[in-house]
């Protein structure tokens, strides 16, 4: 069995203000899940093709600006490269571990 509801009314949740607001809007965080996919899109692609692909499929969920995704995606390649540090092995740690 399936139940659809659709709320019909004004959202009851006060969406409360930081404390450096600079607009009158209240501030509402990207999903996470947005941001990641448009960082994914922008290994292959140039990030404003990417922001614009993402305006145009829903424009509510799109990211603000494109320095997020270009923060994301920094983010993602220096915990590659750090992973990839991690695993290295050279001959000064064979050294020191003798």
């Amino acid at each position: 069995m399936l139940a659809i509801v659709e709320y019909c009314g004004i959202m009851p949740i006060k969406l409360k203000k930081h404390g450096n607001l600079k607009k009158s809007e209240p501030y509402i965080r990207t999903d996470p899940k947005v941001i990641q996919r448009a960082a994914e899109m922008a290994e292959h692609e140039k990030v404003s093709n990417v922001m614009t692909k993402l305006m145009e499929d829903n424009s509510f969920t799109a990211p603000k600006s494109t320095r997020q995704i270009n923060d994301k995606r920094f983010r993602n390649r220096k915990r590659k490269r750090e992973e990839n540090m991690n695993s290295r092995i050279n001959i000064a740690d064979d050294v020191v571990s003798v």
